[in-house]
């Protein structure tokens, strides 16, 4: 048992969810965010501690802060 960690972070006009070496392009950030929640419910299971990081988005894009993009 142990700890998984999904981080979520800006790279240009993408999203990139990266987790135990790998990284993967999203659109938008709800997107990585979505696949990271898909992704931990099934490691939820066999793991102590999950967590997902979610980067800010760059300053020019948080101006709606209610926005999930």
């Amino acid at each position: 048992m142990g700890e998984l960690t999904y981080r979520i972070l800006p790279n240009g006009d993408q999203w990139r969810l990266e987790h135990d070496g790998q990284s993967i392009a999203y659109t938008t950030r709800t997107a990585a965010f979505e696949a990271a929640v898909n992704a931990a419910q099934g490691a939820m299971r066999s793991t102590e501690e999950v967590r997902i990081h979610v980067e800010p988005a760059p300053k020019s894009e948080s101006s709606g802060l209610l926005s999930p993009q």
